[in-house]
């Protein structure tokens, strides 16, 4: 009898040592399952943020260039500007001596 009752303890404690072992198992996967999540998470959130960086950075070399352009077709326009200013000019003196060869 107290052979099958040990026995039976041992059956026990064996059992309660399996449980506990799968309950360990279970609680490890879920660990890992957890921090693989986290990462993968942390992994989108970390492409997003370097692509919104990359857009960014794109906008800003895009404002650049439209302002170089922006100062670049001011910078022409105002030598036309000037260009045509000292062309008239030019001609306003020419006519001036033109009228005083007519007098004399």
């Amino acid at each position: 009898f107290k052979q099958q009752q040990l026995s039976t303890s041992y059956d026990k404690a064996m059992d309660a040592l399996k449980r506990d072992q799968h309950r360990h198992a279970v609680y490890m996967r879920n660990l890992a399952y957890d921090e693989c999540k986290r990462q993968w998470t942390q992994d989108i959130l970390d492409a997003r943020q370097h692509e919104e960086l990359k857009a960014r950075r794109l906008a800003q070399v895009r404002a650049r260039k439209q302002e170089e352009n922006y100062t670049k077709q001011l910078k022409a326009s105002s030598a036309r500007r000037q260009q045509q200013e000292m062309i008239e000019h030019l001609r306003a003196l020419q006519e001036i001596r033109e009228a005083e060869r007519e007098e004399v």
